[in-house]
């Protein structure tokens, strides 16, 4: 039976009191998308990932505070798809450990969720770490990666494990650490984890033995760069990092220690803009980089060697206003720009060498944010 192809959007802004994820159908010849319905509300989405085993969307609820929490914090939630209609219905929700949770990982093998957190001492004054058995009062400027079961029927569970980020003290953002990204390789052996606030990268694994994380090492980038957003290639040992306050991206290679610096290069052959990168995403065939640029509202595509280096190649006006995010389609036809400030999402066809061509306006959706694409079989 043919797939069901469902386009889910998360809405992202902290001032908007209707927010959650949208539903789209996603017709996958001509890239348009057909609103179906709109769920959790309340939610302020930063990011979603999908276990296709289980028919479950993980989301992180992107909030300063957790409700009633004077220790600050956020909240996860698993939500399950009706295959036939593209309904979510919420099956688990949990409080994050920290403030601001960013990012959400499933673990391959569907035993464990890896959640990094922009925590903020803007926000959060106390946190107290309750993983592993002990308790200690983590200071105003540390960042979390917490480590959390997943049960059997994907239910999320307890906090089993939690590493802290410590930031070089004092105020303003390039001295507290903020986790932005947790993003897993494909094999889910590797965790490439982006520390804005200290101008780091760094990679973890999973002792899924002992329920811990496991620090594989990490590399330092140039000061002020503030990395965002990791993405890993879909077959050799290489990811790409985007950075918020520079216009360049970093390629890595990864062996299962510490990375390793392959290259910087600007995101545009004019060289560096005053834009400021969001999202990226990297072709399912490996041959392309597409980054998002808020400011100048462009996307970016850079070109992928076998041996990992990056080259610019295009620069497309994003649609819209504000690209927060993108998405593209699992077969690679189609990339989505989703537009947070003009509430539009904007679809562009992929041409066979990676490079963009405007394909007009899919859908209108508040504030968003972020998007996935899922193929549902009924």
């Amino acid at each position: 039976m043919p797939k069901k192809l469902y386009a889910l959007v998360g809405s992202f802004n902290f001032r908007e009191k209707v927010r959650g994820i949208t539903v789209f159908a996603c017709d996958g010849e001509t890239g348009a998308l057909r609103e179906l319905g709109r769920y959790v509300e309340d939610m302020n989405v930063g990011q979603q990932t999908f276990d296709p085993r289980r028919g479950l969307v993980y989301a992180v609820d992107e909030n300063k505070t957790l409700r009633g929490n004077d220790d600050g914090g956020g909240r996860l939630a698993a939500l399950g798809l009706d295959p036939g209609t593209g309904v979510l219905t919420p099956q688990s929700v949990c409080s994050s450990l920290s403030a601001l949770p960013s990012w959400i990982s499933v673990d391959p093998g569907g035993e464990f969720a890896v959640v990094s957190h922009f925590c903020s001492d803007h926000y959060v004054t106390k946190v107290v770490e309750e993983a592993g058995g002990y308790r200690r009062q983590v200071q105003f400027d540390d960042a979390v990666l917490a480590l959390l079961r997943l049960e059997a029927d994907g239910s999320l569970g307890e906090v089993c494990d939690a590493a802290f980020h410590r930031g070089t003290g004092g105020p303003g953002r390039h001295t507290a650490s903020h986790l932005h990204c947790a993003a897993s390789s494909p094999d889910g052996e590797v965790y490439a984890v982006c520390d804005m606030g200290t101008d780091t990268v760094h990679t973890y694994g999973i002792d899924r033995g002992a329920g811990r994380l496991v620090h594989r090492g990490q590399a330092r980038v140039e000061d002020g760069c503030s990395p965002r957003y990791g993405a890993f290639h879909p077959t050799m040992p290489y990811f790409f990092t985007n950075n918020e306050t520079r216009t360049v991206a970093h390629a890595f290679r990864y062996d299962g220690g510490a990375p390793e610096l392959v290259c910087m290069v600007p995101l545009f052959s004019s060289g560096e803009s005053e834009g400021m990168p969001s999202d990226l995403k990297v072709h399912p065939r490996g041959h392309c980089l597409y980054v998002a640029v808020r400011g100048i509202d462009q996307i970016a595509v850079l070109e992928i060697s076998p041996d990992g280096y990056l080259a610019p190649v295009q620069a497309v006006d994003s649609g819209g206003k504000g690209p927060r995010g993108l998405c593209l389609t699992p077969d690679g036809r189609f990339l989505y720009a989703l537009n947070r400030d003009s509430g539009s999402v904007d679809v562009f066809s992929i041409h066979h060498d990676g490079t963009l061509h405007p394909a007009g306006r899919a859908a209108e959706a508040t504030a968003p944010g972020n998007m996935q694409i899922l193929a549902a079989e009924e």
